[in-house]
């Protein structure tokens, strides 16, 4: 129940003369090259209406990452591509493994619960406070990663409040031949990574398999790493058929060196002071996705099966548990061609059992969950240029948790509702406004402490969003302006760090979230392009004995730029930075404290040179080796838990 509570990886030092190296080596080269480009705003995405469709013209705020600037930039998971290429507001794991917070639209230390992850159209995320695993993804998997941001509950479910990541895997059934890659990858730290992988067609199918291993002692003393990945493929494209299948293995260790106060780090940031602290999580995963289409008719059925054991050590106090989830989620769809536009039809259900329990002789700890639900999804575009997207959402959910000295069986029918409508102006300019309404439920380790000892409430968000797209000559444009307004929100609310008693999950008064949000993408010259995002928001408590003070561990400003120049048709480099306003501590709820969590500035630099199958990649981490924290919970103490400082990684792979 603790495995989300300590520290990541991180630094060492000699970074300006690593990266002067990686450049003069790349000066040799002259012909004329297109640099890494973001990804078009013409792509064909899933995540906004659960069917393939442009995000051009999309109702609401998406952004997609390529498998060409992962592979580019050099990042080794999910979330630092997220982070460094999305432009997204990104905190540690506070467990050491990799999944970091990811945080859309200012829900802070709430993010986890109210963000729903998913793969290939199949949800992860956890229905316990344990973080979505996408660290076991490997990243040369990945055909790409979209994230919409804003109430997503129609077409994904409870916990769509923050906004949706979706991680979406390349269909190997139009592989021809075969193909393999061995690599690897070294840090400063004195951390690897070694990867192979090989696909082939046999007969119909298209098979793949691939094997991962990432080892770092960490950036803090007593924050050793290791991760074991394991997956196999099987895809097959036959006639009106298709057929995806994947089996994925993840083994995971992670110490935690604990909190530091502010005289700890001024005195050493990578000191631990937790000795004892570790976790151990082993999960498997079967995710099946099934598609039949003739003519305007689609049939596809997702499904998957996934099992969890954790073990961990937190100050000396063990604990252990099993976690097991289905889901099955068929859907139908009718494309249909009318003489004033196209109307797409879509209905569905979501069927998902999770349940948790632990080993037998050990102290009872168990809890069930049963969602059932029902939607409908509409996708009209209508002749000159106006798309019109329109759905509902029932869902009827039944948990039930027993432990050593309470229990409980709570039954919730919950309703979620969206609108939108997407205007083209002309050929360069779009225009959008959309309306939701999301909702989430509390997880079991929430449940199991409140004030009262009875469940909490379903916690509902009312969005609204403007926002406008420009697009012309390979620059992006996109602006839009939001308001979220959350009733019942589900927070851990601890009025005194210091007194267990007083420390419990709430549902607290409403908040307000509201602000603007850019970002583009300018091909300055042919080799040239520059990216950028920033974000101005407020979260803040609209009633109660709190109206008008500001969430915590929210950052209401923050941006990113990135530059790529491509120096040959083989080789580029990039430098990008991200800023993160102050922000409150964790426990100033009353906004009183003095003292904030410090700006971050954040600098990454890399050198990508790709010939013959050879690729060869050189990063530099935090660049300037800055004490940068973003979660830190005593506004008198500290109790801070530092990123890391500069780290340098170079690696090197074949294809063939």
């Amino acid at each position: 129940m603790l495995f989300s509570f300590l520290v990541r990886k991180a630094p060492v030092s000699p970074s300006a003369v690593a990266l002067g190296a990686a450049a003069a080596l790349a000066s040799f080269s002259a012909e004329a090259a297109t640099p890494a480009p973001t990804e078009s705003l013409d792509t064909v995405v899933v995540t906004a209406t659960r069917s393939p469709a442009s995000a051009r013209t999309a109702t609401s705020a998406l952004t997609v990452i390529s498998a060409d600037e992962i592979r580019k930039s050099g990042v080794d998971t999910v979330f630092e591509a997220i982070r460094k290429l999305g432009g997204f507001v990104g905190k540690q794991d506070l467990s050491n493994g990799g999944n970091d917070t990811i945080d859309l639209r200012g829900f802070g230390d709430a993010t986890h619960p109210n963000t729903v992850v998913l793969i290939n159209g199949i949800r992860v995320s956890e229905t316990d406070l344990s973080s979505a695993r996408l660290s076991g993804v490997p990243v040369d998997q990945i055909e790409r990663i979209e994230v919409q941001r804003g109430g997503s509950s129609v077409l994904w479910g409870e916990g769509a409040t923050s906004g949706v990541i979706h991680v979406v895997l390349k269909d190997g059934a139009a592989l021809a031949g075969s193909r393999s890659s061995l690599g690897g990858s070294i840090d400063s730290l004195g951390g690897y990574v070694l990867h192979g992988s090989t696909a082939a067609k046999v007969g119909a199918w298209a098979l793949d398999a691939t094997v991962r291993r990432q080892t770092s002692p960490g950036y803090r003393r007593n924050a050793q790493s290791d991760n074991d990945v394991y997956s196999l493929g099987a895809s097959l494209a036959e006639g009106a058929w298709s057929q995806q299948l994947r089996l994925m293995r993840d083994e995971q260790f992670s110490q935690w060196p604990g909190p530091l106060t502010f005289d700890e780090l001024r005195q050493d940031r990578r000191q631990s002071t937790d000795d004892s602290s570790w976790g151990k999580s082993v999960q498997t995963r079967l995710i099946s996705n099934t598609q039949w289409q003739a003519g305007p008719w689609m049939a596809q059925l997702d499904a998957s099966a996934r099992y969890r054991s954790t073990t961990s050590t937190y100050y000396g106090s063990e604990s252990d548990s099993a976690v097991s989830n289905q889901q099955v989620s068929p859907k139908l769809s009718y494309d249909l061609d009318l003489s004033w536009g196209q109307w797409l039809q879509t209905v569905g259900v979501d069927f998902q059992h999770w349940k948790r329990g632990t080993p037998e002789g050990a102290d009872p700890n168990s809890g069930l969950q049963i969602n059932r639900a029902v939607y409908a999804y509409s996708d009209v575009t209508v002749n000159g240029g106006t798309r019109v997207n329109a759905g509902v959402r029932r869902e009827f959910v039944n948990k039930r948790e027993t432990t050593s000295w309470s229990g409980y069986e709570r039954r919730d029918a919950v309703t979620s509702a969206e609108f939108g409508v997407s205007q083209a102006v002309n050929d360069q300019w779009q225009v959008y406004g959309r309306a939701a309404r999301s909702f989430r439920l509390a997880n079991f380790d929430e449940n199991a402490s409140t004030p009262n000892g009875q469940p909490l409430l379903p916690q509902t968000s009312q969005d609204r969003e403007l926002g406008l797209r420009w697009a012309a000559q390979g620059a992006v444009f996109n602006a839009r302006v939001f308001r979220q307004d959350t009733t019942h929100e589900i927070l851990y609310l601890d009025l005194n760090p210091l007194d267990r008693d007083l420390c419990c999950n709430r549902n607290i008064d409403p908040v307000r979230r509201q602000g603007v949000e850019v970002d583009g993408k300018w091909p300055v010259t042919a080799k040239v392009t520059v990216t950028g995002s920033a974000q101005s928001l407020s979260a803040r408590f609209s009633e109660g004995p709190y109206a008008g003070k500001q969430r915590v561990l929210v950052s209401p400003r923050s941006a990113t730029a990135r530059v790529w120049v491509a120096l040959s048709d083989s080789q580029s480099i990039h430098l990008g930075a991200q800023y993160l306003s102050s922000s409150r501590f964790g426990d100033d709820f009353d906004n009183t404290c003095p003292t904030r969590i410090p700006a971050q500035v954040s600098v990454d630099a890399g050198y990508s040179f790709e010939r013959d199958g050879w690729r060869m990649g050189l990063v530099v981490s935090n660049l300037g080796d800055r004490l940068n924290y973003a979660n830190a919970y005593m506004c008198q103490y500290g109790y801070a838990y530092p990123d890391p400082g500069q780290v340098i990684k170079a690696s090197l792979s074949k294809q063939f």
